[in-house]
């Protein structure tokens, strides 16, 4: 069984090398992250993740700032894996694609996507994790309501040496002037025999997300293909007190038969959440609906 899965691991990341002994890949020197804002029309740097920084991110005050429904808002999850076939926007619309909060991993940001985005009057950030043709690819977060706080990190494949990427953005919640929500975009390590690589990129996250009181997220393709990753992912629900969405009709994508896109959350109550299946991708989206827990 171990030689069937690293030769499928080497036809995983032969690809991606013969792009970058191609040309046509470039992995940015440093970290780079790009912010659109509505108001301006204009496209912005975004900070590294810090952890006394996301601990110290002060709190505006919800009637000043516009805020995410507390009471019910929606989240959309999907790796569209670099927008390679045709038509993916048209899926996008068919499910809907007016969300309050987007969370793309393997995004594109070519005239397509940019165009989906603007229609929709989102907010939006890109973690790059490498330019592929010029064009900025990572993941990237999509919003109705501007966040207040945004940073970014990336961890580099131990094989192939690309970045994966992470994207935390934090939001007002409205009539909970002293509670945030929370919301990590994540692509978890992929080209790795064993976890090392992966483990260290949980356990960062975990570290900067214990920072955070209050209401979360974490959203994404986990790539916890084997049950040793699955374990590092329990592992880090059970550290900050993250419930997992299971469904009942699971359509999911699957590698090695395990589920690899996830959204874990806390204090939240799931009202309503479903998988979809699609042509347009190697993953299939997963929609749900929140709202913030009430005290009993």
């Amino acid at each position: 069984m171990k030689t069937v899965i690293m030769k499928l691991m080497l036809l995983f990341f032969f690809f991606p090398l013969t792009l970058i002994s191609g040309g046509c890949v470039s992995v940015p020197l440093e970290q780079n992250v790009l912010s659109h804002t509505l108001e301006n029309n204009s496209t912005r740097s975004a900070g590294r993740c810090d952890l006394r920084q996301l601990a110290a991110a002060p709190h505006p005050q919800t009637q000043n700032i516009s805020a995410l429904n507390a009471d019910g808002f929606s989240l959309l999850s999907w790796n569209v894996q670099k927008g390679n076939h045709d038509q993916w926007e048209n899926d996008l619309r068919r499910l809907g694609a007016d969300y309050d909060i987007v969370t793309f991993q393997e995004a594109f940001l070519d005239a397509g996507l940019r165009q989906v985005l603007d229609e929709h009057n989102y907010f939006w950030s890109i973690n790059t994790a490498f330019h592929l043709h010029d064009i900025a690819t990572g993941v990237l977060t999509a919003s109705k309501k501007r966040p207040h706080y945004t940073c970014a990190f990336r961890t580099e494949e131990p094989i192939i040496r690309l970045p994966k990427t992470i994207l935390i953005n934090r939001f007002p919640l409205t009539g909970q002037p002293a509670s945030h929500l929370l919301v990590a975009n994540l692509h978890g390590i992929n080209f790795e025999l064993g976890v090392t690589g992966y483990k260290r990129q949980i356990l960062a996250l975990q570290e900067m997300l214990s920072h955070h009181q209050g209401p979360m997220i974490i959203a994404g393709d986990f790539n916890n293909w084997s049950d040793e990753r699955s374990e590092v992912v329990k592992q880090l629900a059970a550290s900050l007190s993250l419930k997992m969405l299971t469904y009942r009709i699971d359509d999911r994508s699957t590698v090695f038969g395990k589920t690899v896109d996830q959204i874990l959350y806390r204090s939240l109550e799931a009202l309503d959440h479903r998988t979809y299946r699609v042509a347009t991708s190697d993953h299939n989206p997963l929609i749900a609906k929140f709202r913030v827990k009430r005290a009993n």
